[in-house]
């Protein structure tokens, strides 16, 4: 980072959503138990609805007796995982012949996962199938008895993420009605850190949530989390701007709704300042110039929750403060 000119300090966050918890575990654990010569240290860690057990809650997951949301992801999963450890010689070894054409479509990226997914699942339903009939039945033998033997059944293991002890707090978030990854990944999860000797794991469930439905409060209780271990400490200097502090910045109204108008407090006298705000998709929705004193009208076609309101200097140094749009 110093080569690259952007400031930081000693405080490290890892969070992830989906996908990216089942990631941000993997990471939290490596940097753990492999710091290697930067001595990375995590501050706090927040995975969120994340499918940590590969080998058990998933596995079980793509033989249930009911349809799967995104079938797609799954045999995504499969392809990946071959392409990593080389499990076998052919995909007509995994899937069945009536899948083939399509899943090998994917696998040359002929087709895009969206599409892909949306043909499978349409393929299933004419079929009157399921997801674990897509498989050989040999393949399909091995996941149904958790086959220890099996190549497969090993690289499922290998890309479990929660069986080791976090040091630094952890939040575990979920929600009971995720039709994606089922919930019982979090709890898993936390059983065996705890049982593995951790005392800085905690769940939080978000009540009964769909996946997509589960992500702004998953998020939003991150921000409370991280918010508990955060300290203002002073960055490396920075050639381009940084982070800094205005002591007494309010905003009013603070939830704002969209199409309402916005005040802003405490700003210095005479300065400029650019503003951007930006969702929690990392999309910038509006932008403009403000001082202090003045007000921000705030666009009508923004969508209800938390977003950041970024306030940018003539030097490029910055203040970040938290909008809630309703």
């Amino acid at each position: 980072m110093d080569g690259q000119d952007i400031a930081y300090n000693d405080q490290l966050f890892i969070t992830g959503y989906s996908q990216g918890g089942h990631a941000a575990q993997a990471l939290h654990q490596d940097i753990q138990e492999n710091p290697g010569t930067d001595s990375l240290v995590v501050t706090a860690g927040a995975h969120l609805s994340g499918p940590y057990s590969i080998s058990d809650v998933m596995r079980r997951a793509s033989l249930a007796d009911s349809a799967a949301t995104l079938p797609g992801y799954i045999v995504y999963t499969y392809i990946s995982y071959d392409t990593v450890y080389g499990l076998y010689n052919n995909l007509g070894e995994v899937f069945q012949p009536e899948y083939l054409d399509l899943i090998e479509d994917f696998s040359r990226q002929t087709v895009d996962l969206d599409s892909f997914n949306r043909a499978l699942d349409t393929l299933l339903t004419q079929r009157g199938e399921l997801v674990r009939d897509i498989f050989q039945d040999s393949i399909r033998q091995q996941l149904e008895n958790n086959d220890t033997s099996s190549q497969i059944i090993r690289a499922l293991r290998l890309n479990d993420t929660y069986r080791f002890a976090p040091e630094a707090p952890t939040l575990l978030y979920y929600c009971t009605r995720d039709e994606q990854v089922p919930f019982e990944n979090a709890l898993l999860a936390d059983s065996v850190m705890t049982e593995l000797g951790s005392t800085t794991v905690q769940t939080m469930t978000g009540g009964p949530l769909s996946h997509g439905g589960c992500v702004l409060p998953a998020v939003q209780a991150t921000l409370g989390f991280f918010d508990q271990y955060a300290v203002a400490t002073p960055v490396t200097p920075t050639s381009v701007g940084g982070p800094v502090r205005i002591p007494g910045l309010s905003l009013h109204p603070n939830p704002v709704a969209a199409g309402g108008t916005l005040r802003l407090t405490g700003l210095p006298t005479g300065t400029a300042y650019t503003y951007s705000i930006t969702d929690l998709n990392g999309r910038m929705v509006q932008r403009g110039q403000v001082g202090s004193g003045q007000f921000i009208s705030v666009a009508g076609d923004l969508a209800t929750g938390l977003h950041l309101l970024r306030l940018t200097g003539a030097d490029g140094k910055f203040a970040v403060s938290k909008l809630l749009v309703r």
